[in-house]
């Protein structure tokens, strides 16, 4: 088991981490006490969760990496939103997109690492 702070994943969510605690700063005073909590939570949970599916055992670990998945799709939802309005610089935004796609694409390949392989069909 690699320590879950030197994977590329964790990496990746440190990297988000890091975006969303600079977005939020611009946020509007009425906008951000109500988004930046749950963005800045949101994006250290990402990091608990990596830690938790580390920790797991073989196909113990894709529950985890699927909670890891939608709550990541709830972060990338917040941050559309925000943009849509005109909370979030649209150069804010893009900035995000390669980091949750990253992310996304990280989880979903260390995930079906762990699924159970599938029998063939008679």
């Amino acid at each position: 088991m690699a320590i879950h702070s030197s994977t590329e994943i964790y990496g990746t969510v440190e990297d988000l981490q890091d975006f969303i605690g600079r977005a939020v700063i611009n946020l509007r005073r009425d906008v951000k006490s109500a988004y930046a909590p749950a963005l800045i939570y949101g994006a250290h949970g990402l990091g608990a969760l990596i830690l938790r599916a580390n920790k797991a055992r073989d196909a113990g670990k894709v529950p985890i990496i699927d909670l890891l998945l939608e709550e990541l799709e709830v972060l990338q939802s917040m941050l559309r939103m925000l943009k849509k309005r005109g909370w979030l610089a649209y150069s804010a935004y893009e900035e995000s997109v390669p980091l949750t796609v990253s992310i996304s694409k990280q989880a979903t390949s260390w995930k079906n690492h762990y699924l159970p392989e599938s029998s063939p069909v008679a």
